[in-house]
């Protein structure tokens, strides 16, 4: 029998977010998310050693969101994060790494399509990749700014400009999620209301 079947890429699928939605995920080829995983921990790396360690992010943002300061969030931010904006902001290497690994293609009934995205859920690095991504962004306007996933933290007063950006390079602010200047704040499913 075959021990090894290749294939073009990944193929979707879906799982439940909540009662009402589904959120769409990549199933990865087992080889893929064997490198996939190489490279998230080596993002792990990086992050914990600007101060913005991963394994405690959830503490950290639920710890933050009972100061003052801005809690953004976004919608369907793993499917967010395009191709071209990781090839801008990363260096060439990474980026190389990264498209050598990421599944060029994906099965959707049938048909391979070829993504604009980097990844979807399912992918090894998608969250580590996204993470340092939007950190990037909001460090060069908060260098106290931390991020979990799409869980971003930043300083109030440049929470739009950081807002702006982010859409600027693909991602979709999620504004029932995201508290700018407000009492209340919410992150990584911990909340928050001043007094």
């Amino acid at each position: 029998g075959e021990v090894l079947t290749l294939v073009h890429g990944s193929r979707a699928s879906s799982v439940e977010k909540n009662n009402t939605k589904r959120r769409f995920i990549n199933v990865e080829p087992l080889g893929n998310v064997i490198l996939q995983r190489g490279v998230a921990q080596c993002f792990r790396e990086v992050l914990a050693s600007v101060g913005n360690d991963l394994e405690f992010g959830q503490l950290v943002h639920r710890a933050r969101v009972r100061t003052k300061v801005a809690t953004v969030d976004f919608s369907n931010a793993s499917d967010g994060t395009l191709l071209e904006a990781v090839k801008l902001a990363f260096p060439g290497s990474v980026t190389r790494t990264l498209c050598r690994y990421r599944s060029p293609m994906v099965l959707i009934e049938g048909v391979y399509h070829v993504p604009v995205k980097l990844s979807s859920m399912g992918c090894g690095f998608t969250f580590e990749t996204m993470s340092l991504l939007l950190l990037a962004v909001a460090r060069a306007l908060d260098p106290n700014a931390t991020v979990y996933g799409d869980d971003v933290i930043i300083d109030n007063a440049v929470a739009e400009d950081f807002c702006a950006a982010a859409q600027a390079i693909g991602y979709k602010v999620n504004h029932e999620k995201t508290f700018i200047n407000a009492p209340f704040r919410e992150s990584c499913g911990a909340f928050y209301m001043d007094g």
